[in-house]
């Protein structure tokens, strides 16, 4: 592992820069944390389909 939150050129960061020996390539890594809070996600069908086709 080369880095843990290298600083790319363009100003964003990622959480991990990496050489694989083989095939020898570089590998840029950004873990991404989702978390959903079970009280906003809607389980009724009807207000998900409507949502989806909302103009």
């Amino acid at each position: 592992m080369s880095e843990v939150e290298k600083i790319l050129p363009n100003g964003k960061s990622v959480d991990f820069d990496m050489m694989i020996q083989n095939p020898k390539k570089r590998v840029l890594i950004e873990v991404l944390n989702i978390q959903i809070n079970p009280k906003k996600i809607e389980n009724e069908v009807n207000s998900i389909k409507n949502s989806l086709t909302a103009d």
